[in-house]
């Protein structure tokens, strides 16, 4: 097979033995940028069209990247005839050795370059980051930076990028090339005036190029940049080196690696915190469901390994749970929070409901309960740079530690990016010794002020030790719901999992029968289950309330022997209150009109025939069409694929 050279560093290149291919047109390219990002993993061709036309597909989207890929293949194809785009269910996998893409070298490289660095060898580490940003040719992924597909690992990469250009700079800093740094480092201190790194290393390149006055000078520049724009005191790195300045720091003014340097110099956080008292778990996380969790152990096992890797120092991690009211969601996250504080983390919980829009009100209730429950030491710790950006969030704060807690009159964009700030500070510092979980219930509710927080907090480059779990009901959602946009901006981060959470099986619904009888199910028992099953779907909430329902009304009953039955009519009973108010609410969203034709499709059946209910409906064929559309959208009724012009409800107890 000859030579394939994959480039994403620039604009979209494959070059072969030294020949440029062409590659086609726009969405074709697009097509084979996507495969290559994930070069190695089988892509379905669903997520395919959902990557390059977003929200937007065609009807004939999933024949196109067919044809796409067909016609990539052939031109990717070896001259020998072997091929390298292959189709693997559910889609397509491009099947190379992964440093044939220019992007996962150049990673490679700069990573192998910091550790070198780290252990003292700037000339080896030197040479590696030369290569390493020798094999840019423009902005990652040009031609689709502003591609939803793209845009995020295209960011990702300019931000490596300007973290090998720091590294690199450490390297001339620590061979005495202090003159040549200083020119370089005046262009980028004007293109990123708020990358705090490059300062810091012109300061120290001026300092030992013999100009203390311009150090002095410069950190002044970048103290009014701060100030003015953002409302904020240069860093401890800054701060530090002008003390040396100053001072006259022989250490500083020698030739050798400057303060900072190196990567693991970099997330090193200030303040080291003792921790003397055990933040407890939220109350609305310590009961645990007397049936025990059933049903869900890929859901547990997935968020054990997740909270695992976090708490063994490997980043931070997202779990967002979806499914309908009722689905057990909570429940599983709880559970999964119990679980990691019992291993040592720290949990912290908030939740949002429908008619309680404050601002920030996911962080207000999820960093009050640390604020109440962690020493004043650590406190005052943790909230030395940003008290008075977090007394304004959380009063309560003022009342374990000291004053004065100054906020200075800024604009509101200004204003907000300082909170933000803080928060990921106290984020980082709380993790710096322990697993930082936060339980976040029902986001589908959150105000937009939370959902934009939490978006910066798991985005953020500070290093920290947190697992977020987050629970939305999609059966609440709108197309224009702010959580909709964060869950696609967040749909590409690393270390981000999605949990669609199903309804029971049956073999579910008969152990959670079991768990709560406390006895074993006969055929009798099991044929009940499988009952109650195909009337609630499986929606655990609506097994447990018709159950309830069942065993108040008489339904089922204590046999001479003790052993629970179920008399022959037990599933004729009327509909329990709860799922009635769960299903009812539902309805009410969506107005009269609604109302009125959905009870005339119950009386049809719970599969009904669009042309039928057209008939009986004194609605026009648009606006029913509307309706059936908003019904299933909060998981009212669904459109059954292999019946066309049919609808049905999505459980028999909505007909009812």
């Amino acid at each position: 097979m000859g030579k394939m050279d994959f480039r994403l560093l620039g604009p979209l290149e494959v070059e072969r033995d030294g020949e440029v291919l062409n590659l086609g047109g726009r969405r074709q390219r697009a097509v084979l940028a996507l495969l290559a990002m994930n070069i190695g993993e089988v892509l379905s061709t669903d997520r395919i069209v959902e990557e390059i036309w977003a929200d937007d597909p065609p009807p004939s989207a999933t024949r196109t990247v067919h044809s796409y890929v067909s016609r990539l293949r052939g031109i990717l194809r070896d001259p020998a005839g072997d091929d390298v785009l292959l189709r693997r269910d559910p889609g397509y996998l491009l099947s190379l050795d992964p440093t044939t893409v220019d992007a996962i070298r150049f990673e490679r490289l700069v990573d192998a370059a910091a550790l070198a660095l780290d252990g003292g060898d700037p000339a080896s580490a030197d040479g590696g980051l030369h290569e390493a940003l020798g094999l840019w040719r423009g902005e990652a992924l040009a031609d689709f930076a502003y591609e939803s597909f793209a845009a995020p690992e295209s960011q990702r990469l300019d931000g490596r990028r300007l973290e090998a250009l720091e590294l690199r700079l450490d390297c001339d800093l620590a061979l005495g090339r202090h003159a040549r740094a200083v020119t370089e480092l005046e262009s980028l201190v004007a293109i990123h005036p708020r990358r705090e790194r490059f300062w810091a290393q012109l300061m120290v390149a001026l300092n030992r190029c013999g100009r203390q006055s311009d150090a002095l000078a410069t950190y002044g520049r970048v103290r009014r940049i701060l100030v003015e724009e953002l409302g904020l005191e240069p860093g401890d790195e800054l701060q530090a080196i002008e003390r040396q300045v100053l001072d006259q720091s022989a250490e500083l003014a020698l030739p050798g690696l400057p303060p900072g340097a190196g990567r693991r110099a970099t997330t090193t956080e200030p303040g080291a915190r003792a921790t003397t008292r055990r933040v407890p778990l939220p109350d609305r996380l310590r009961i645990r469901p007397e049936s025990g969790v059933l049903g869900r152990a890929v859901q547990t096992r997935l968020m054990a390994e997740v909270t695992g890797r976090a708490t063994a120092g490997d980043g931070r991690a997202v779990v967002i749970v979806s499914g309908e009211a009722g689905q057990g969601k909570s429940t599983v996250v709880a559970d999964a929070a119990r679980d990691a504080f019992a291993g040592g983390a720290c949990v912290l919980f908030g939740h949002c409901e429908e008619d309680v829009t404050s601002p920030y009100q996911l962080f207000v209730e999820t960093l009050g309960h640390y604020v109440l429950h962690a020493t004043e030491g650590e406190l005052a710790s943790d909230v030395d740079r940003h008290a008075g950006e977090l007394v304004a969030l959380v009063p309560a704060l003022a009342r374990r530690v000291p004053g004065p807690f100054p906020i200075r009159a800024v604009d509101p964009e200004a204003e907000r990016y300082r909170l933000f700030a803080a928060v990921v500070d106290l984020v980082a510092r709380i993790s710096a010794d322990q697993t930082l979980v936060l339980v976040l219930d029902d986001l589908q509710w959150a105000d937009q002020g939370s959902l934009q927080l939490l978006r910066h907090l798991v985005t953020s480059d500070r290093p920290m030790r947190l697992v977020v779990l987050a629970t939305f009901r999609d059966s609440e959602l709108a197309t224009s719901d702010p959580l909709v946009e964060m869950l696609a901006a967040l749909r590409r981060s690393e270390g981000v999992e999605r949990i669609e959470l199903p309804g029971f099986a049956p073999g579910d619904v008969v152990a959670f029968m079991e768990a709560v009888s406390g006895q074993s199910m006969d055929d009798r028992g099991v044929a009940l289950a499988h009952a109650i099953h195909a009337e609630t779907d499986g929606n655990p909430f609506f097994v447990g309330e018709v159950l309830q329902h069942l065993f108040e009304s008489g339904a089922v009953y204590r046999d001479d022997e003790g052993r629970w039955v179920a008399a022959r009519d037990a599933m004729s009973a009327t509909l329990p209150a709860g799922v009635r108010e769960v299903i009812g609410a539902r309805v009410v969203r969506l107005g009269g009109a609604a109302a009125t034709n959905l009870s005339l499709a119950a009386v049809i059946g719970r599969d009904f025939d669009l042309d039928l209910l057209l008939a009986a409906a004194e609605t026009s064929p648009d606006e029913l069409l509307d309706i059936l559309e908003e019904a299933a959208t909060v998981s009212l009724v669904r459109e059954p694929a292999d019946m066309p012009g049919w609808y049905s409800f999505t459980h028999a107890l909505i007909q009812r």
